[in-house]
């Protein structure tokens, strides 16, 4: 165990207080406080300015690679709604066209197996979609 402070009587320290203070600041986003801003300025006059036009650049680009995500997640969406419409149609047809040439038992296994795959593939997509985004 430590054992306790005592200061020491000696003739150059007797009532001597030492205290030591330790302030820290700190700020979250683009833009820092104000009266950050006016320090910045006064270390560099154009400063408050290039950190304004920094924070601007920095939230149109933000914006624009969000809009682009919002466009590519609705261009893959309907890619895949056509992709499964096509290929539960031609499953479908074919096989249609199978049972119509005397085939009824492998018709209807290919006419299910199209439909389970358009189901199974559209149960699986609305699960991806409900699950949390994993966190890293």
């Amino acid at each position: 165990m430590a054992k306790p402070f005592r200061p020491s009587n000696s003739a150059a320290g007797a009532g001597t207080v030492v205290a030591r203070q330790q302030i820290v600041q700190t700020y979250s986003g683009p833009l820092p406080p104000p009266e950050a801003f006016e320090r910045y300025n006064q270390t560099l006059p154009s400063a408050a300015e290039r950190i304004m036009a920094q924070a601007e650049v920095q939230s149109a680009h933000r914006r624009q690679v969000e809009m682009h995500a919002v466009r590519v997640t609705a261009r893959d969406s309907l890619l895949g709604l056509l992709s499964a419409f096509l290929i539960g149609t031609t499953g479908m047809v074919c096989a249609t066209i199978v049972i119509l040439h005397g085939q009824p038992v492998s018709g209807t296994i290919l006419g299910s197996a199209a439909l389970v795959s358009i189901v199974g593939a559209f149960i699986y997509g609305t699960r991806a979609r409900r699950a949390p985004p994993p966190t890293t």
